[in-house]
């Protein structure tokens, strides 16, 4: 019997509705199989938005469904109404009839009313709005297909992260399930490696849309493969029913070929594992290296400051012994009064040139020399 896709729309309102509000729902399919996804959509129709202060719905009782929520829409605009939509997916677990009941919308409505004195008052009042219950009509499976629980077209991708590895280095695997029926928990593992080691690092399942807005549920997964040798990963394979067609299919990924890394032998892990200590000695030598040529550096800067400390402070305390102030101070006494140039004033010049430097590292003139030591009170 070929299977007839249509959305079923309930476009009644409540008995007791008031004003310009109004409840519906609908289910996408009228006769789904045992276990075929279906949605659900609850909508209230409000004009009276600006005068409503609360709105909550009700969840129905899906008696006879698995049941997974996908949200709310809220303030939705369609020509003069104002749209909420309760969305649901629905999975049957029985054959035949089944009902489903409608929700209910409870809102608080502000109004204005006047009293015996022509005094406005603000009243808010509790309405609650429903449809009539649905109901659906749910179709065995094939002989073929009974036990199967996943009903609804299903895919499969598997992919690595690099075709080439290095042995026992970790490669990545992205597992992708999408199925338009309800994907139970899959077994563990997902591969059987005879020659390998598989790591789950992480799986979750999730409720999505597929591109043609149809509700899909989708595992994803995270694995690590470590290997010493070529792998074969074999391909992912999973049976589902499906109702377009109303027959039994499967989804297989393809066969992915993990090699090994031409020219880097078994024993690459051993290497590998030692790469931090040799970094480490590498920076070790580098750093004993440098702190070497600081060592040097800083020999020369620290002789060249010391003779620059010994520098200054023998031109700030005159010469290093008393006798040789004494002498400078005679001999420079002679300079100063005698206008004939003897060997000792040479002596005493080529002296005080030789300790005495100004700031500009050089040696100082008679003039600077004169100027120098009247500061410091030795003339």
């Amino acid at each position: 019997m070929a299977r007839i896709f249509f959305w079923i729309g309930i476009w009644l309102s409540l008995a007791s509705a008031q004003g310009d509000s109004y409840m519906t729902h609908e289910v996408s399919l009228a006769t789904p199989y045992l276990h075929e996804g279906i949605d659900y959509t609850a909508r209230f129709y409000t004009k009276e938005q600006g005068s409503l202060e609360a709105l909550e719905f009700k969840k129905p009782l899906f008696e006879g469904f698995r049941v997974e929520e996908r949200g709310i829409k809220e303030g939705i605009k369609e020509g003069s109404y104002t749209r909420y939509e309760l969305l649901y997916r629905l999975y049957p677990l029985q054959i035949g009839e089944l009902e489903i009941p409608s929700p209910v919308v409870a809102v608080l409505k502000r109004s204005l009313e006047s009293n015996a004195f022509l005094l406005t008052q603000t009243q808010s009042q509790r309405i609650e709005y429903q449809a009539k219950p649905l109901r659906i009509s749910v179709k065995p499976l094939p002989p073929e297909a009974q036990g199967i629980t996943l009903v609804g077209e299903s895919t499969i991708e598997v992919r690595s992260e690099r075709e080439a590895f290095a042995p026992s280095t970790p490669v990545g695997l992205w597992v992708k399930i999408r199925s338009q029926g309800f994907l139970e928990a899959l077994p563990e593992p997902l591969f059987s490696l005879p020659h390998a080691t598989l790591y789950t690092k992480e799986s979750s399942y999730a409720l999505g849309v597929d591109e043609e807005g149809n509700a899909v549920r989708e595992f994803h997964a995270h694995l690590e493969v470590v290997a010493k040798e070529a792998v074969v990963i074999p391909p992912l394979v999973i049976h589902f029913f499906d109702p377009k067609e109303a027959r039994l299919r499967e989804a297989r990924s393809e066969t992915i070929e993990l090699q090994p890394k031409e020219g880097v032998s078994q024993e690459e892990p051993r290497a590998s594992a030692s790469k931090p200590l040799e970094r480490a000695s590498l920076a070790w030598g580098e750093g004993m290296l440098f702190f070497g040529m600081g060592m040097v550096w800083g020999g020369f800067l620290l002789f060249f400051l010391l003779r620059s400390v010994r520098h200054t402070s023998s031109s700030k305390r005159s010469p290093s012994s008393l006798r040789e102030f004494r002498d400078a101070k005679e001999l420079l006494g002679m300079m100063l009064s005698s206008k004939e140039k003897s060997t000792r004033l040479k002596e005493a010049i080529e002296w005080l040139e030789e300790r005495l430097y100004g700031p500009l590292k050089r040696p100082l003139s008679q003039q600077e020399i004169r100027s120098y030591l009247k500061e410091k009170g030795i003339l």
